[in-house]
């Protein structure tokens, strides 16, 4: 296996390892609210694209894809606000386990400042949260 393969495979292994590690932290700081810190989280997640090109020229197709996942994170964390619970707790999972398409797919452009293992370690936690969300209720 290449090297930048073997790279991209350990940032999506620390990224899994890093949603574990921080969801004991979410079920023990926010037990009743976490579907609502995930759904947050999620867009978090999604602004730190464009946040890491700040005061950059950005390449106008990179900069509309970004920002039009930054507005699909917060219909997820509106969803999370207005659904029953484990109804909320399945769509913000749904969202999660979609981030990692955008992760995987986006091209970066040449004015980001996240390091190249950003996207797999991203995608890597992604694909971790949604399975917690999924499988774990509480």
């Amino acid at each position: 296996m290449p090297s930048s393969k073997l790279h991209r495979l350990g940032a999506f292994g620390a990224g899994l390892a890093l949603s574990a590690l921080i969801d004991v932290a979410v079920k023990r700081s926010v037990t009743r609210h976490r579907t609502t810190a995930y759904a947050a989280g999620l867009s978090t997640a999604a602004i730190v694209y464009p946040a890491a090109r700040a005061g950059r020229r950005t390449e106008p197709d990179i900069a509309a894809r970004e920002w039009a996942a930054v507005a699909a994170s917060a219909a997820f964390l509106g969803s999370a606000l207005a659904l029953p619970p484990t109804t909320a707790r399945f769509v913000v999972a749904a969202g999660w386990a979609a981030h990692p398409l955008f992760d995987i797919l986006h091209e970066r452009g040449t004015t980001s400042r996240l390091p190249d293992c950003y996207p797999a370690m991203c995608a890597g936690y992604d694909v971790g949260v949604a399975a917690l969300l999924a499988t774990c209720p509480k």
